[in-house]
């Protein structure tokens, strides 16, 4: 029951500012979060583009590569003591390309007394890009990232990186 009450959400949020990703852990609460195991696998799909090669033509395989530890750092923490962990994971406008997609796992202890962990998986394809490569035109909104039963092939089964507070930036208020 704990994995469909408890599972997190994750939302796409684009605004005249700036696109991340909102991530709500609800079965665990902020205060909290440095007492009960949260970890993170992340990976990003880049082209595959040969070194050193003259004219080939392309375009090249897409892939996927481990990127936890560089997308971990990027989290910024908006919720308050009580409330459920809400994550910011802000995109950047350079890596809004139609060659980038986003895999996380995110994994967190159900009960700080008992070792069990919940996984959730996403993966963010669409970005919500209209247009052709020289004119894009970025939809503002929110939009739903569904979770999926497992991350995509070709991703290898790296370790889970584990974090804390500490290891996140804050909402200033």
């Amino acid at each position: 029951m704990a994995k469909v009450v408890q599972k997190p959400t994750c939302e796409m949020i684009r605004d005249a500012k700036q696109t991340y990703l909102k991530l709500v852990v609800p079965g665990v609460s902020t205060q909290e979060m440095d007492t009960r195991k949260l970890q993170l696998k992340a990976y990003e799909q880049y082209r595959d583009t040969p070194k050193n090669i003259g004219y080939a033509p392309g375009p090249f395989p897409l892939r996927w590569q481990e990127r936890s530890s560089a997308w971990v750092t990027r989290f910024v923490v908006v919720s308050k003591s009580n409330e459920a962990l809400t994550l910011h994971l802000p995109i950047s406008d350079s890596l809004q390309t139609t060659d980038f997609a986003l895999a996380l796992n995110i994994a967190y202890q159900l009960e700080a007394e008992r070792d069990i962990m919940h996984e959730t998986c996403f993966v963010l394809r669409d970005l919500h890009i209209t247009g052709a490569s020289y004119k894009r035109t970025p939809t503002r909104g929110v939009f739903k990232v569904e979770s999926v039963d497992t991350l995509p092939n070709g991703i290898n089964k790296s370790q889970f990186i584990l974090f804390k507070q500490e290891d996140l930036a804050t909402v200033d208020v």
